[in-house]
């Protein structure tokens, strides 16, 4: 099994329109996200400021400013 599908698989995750990266809050707490490198491959990684990533009413947002 991925990476990808042990974070993502049957979960409702956040997909950014601008720079398609995904997060999810998972079962522990901790915020998911999974962006693309430079090269184009995807990378997952636990975010450390969740402030960034959670709107005021508990849904999940981008900080990208592309």
């Amino acid at each position: 099994m991925s990476l990808f599908n042990q974070v993502f698989d049957g979960k409702d995750y956040f997909e950014c329109e601008k720079c398609e990266s995904l997060a999810i809050i998972d079962e522990n707490g901790k915020l998911m996200r999974m962006v693309f490198t430079n090269q184009g491959l995807p990378a997952i990684y636990e975010e450390k400021n969740k402030a960034n990533f959670i709107n005021e009413n508990g849904s999940l947002k981008c900080d990208c400013n592309n």
